[in-house]
C-alpha cells in the first residue's frame, strides 16, 4: 500500500482487505489469530476462520464449538483480539473486540446451512476440541462400522455449533514499508463515534 496521509482512506482500505480475505479461501486474511483471556489467567491464542465481515457495523463473524476452551473463556470475559497479516500489502491489523455468542438462533441456523458437509462433521465428534485422544485423529466422526451409530439424533453437530460475533472497538493498523513504517489507530466510543489518530510505529 502506498503511503497516504488520509486516515479515513486507511480505515476503509483495512475493512476492504478484511472483506476480500473472507471471500477468498486462499487469502492469509481468512485465517487470523484470535486471542482471549484464559480461565487460568494465561493469554490464549489460536488460528480461526473468518466467516463474514460487515464493515458498516464493524462486525466480524467466526464459527466455533461450544465445547471449546475459547467458548468458555468468552463467557467469562467477552473481550477478544483478532490479529491479521496481509503479506501482499505488508499490513498488520489488530482488532480489539467485544464478542457476542450466538447459539440456536436465526444467525447460527443460517451459518450452519452455509457450511459444507465436511465442515459440519467436526461438530459431531464425541469429545470436545483439545481433549486428550488415545491415538491420532482427524477430528471427524469414525465410520459407523467401527464407532456405532453416528446419526443426527445421537450426535447432532448443530447442538455444539456456535457463531461468534466480534464487534470492533479499536483497530490498530501497521504498514511495513521500505519508505518507513506507518501506524494508525481507530477507536469507537460507546456511542459509536470514531476517533482516528496516527501512532508511532
Amino acid at each position: 500500500m502506498q503511503h497516504t496521509d488520509d486516515l479515513y482512506f486507511i480505515l476503509e482500505h483495512a475493512w476492504r482487505l478484511l472483506q476480500q480475505g473472507y471471500q477468498n479461501p486462499a487469502s492469509r486474511l481468512r485465517t487470523p489469530v484470535l486471542a482471549t483471556s484464559g480461565l487460568d489467567g494465561q493469554a490464549n491464542a489460536r488460528t480461526v476462520v473468518l466467516r463474514r465481515v460487515e464493515p458498516e457495523k464493524r462486525k466480524l463473524f467466526i464459527n466455533t464449538d461450544c465445547r471449546s476452551p475459547k467458548y468458555h473463556e468468552l463467557l467469562a470475559d467477552p473481550r477478544g483480539t483478532l490479529v491479521f497479516f496481509d503479506p501482499e500489502t505488508e499490513t498488520q491489523l489488530r482488532i480489539y473486540t467485544e464478542i457476542r455468542i450466538h447459539q440456536h438462533n436465526e444467525l447460527t441456523h443460517r451459518a450452519w446451512n452455509e457450511l459444507p458437509a465436511g465442515g459440519r462433521q467436526i461438530y459431531k465428534t464425541t469429545a470436545p476440541p483439545g481433549k486428550v485422544a488415545p491415538a491420532p485423529t482427524s477430528g471427524l466422526p469414525m465410520p459407523e462400522s467401527t464407532h456405532g451409530s453416528m446419526d443426527e439424533s445421537s450426535h447432532p453437530g448443530y447442538e455444539n455449533f456456535v457463531v461468534l460475533e466480534a464487534i470492533a472497538k479499536h483497530l490498530d493498523w501497521l504498514c511495513f514499508s521500505e519508505q518507513g513504517h506507518r501506524r494508525a489507530g481507530f477507536t469507537w466510543d460507546q456511542e459509536g463515534l470514531l476517533h482516528a489518530s496516527w501512532r508511532y510505529p
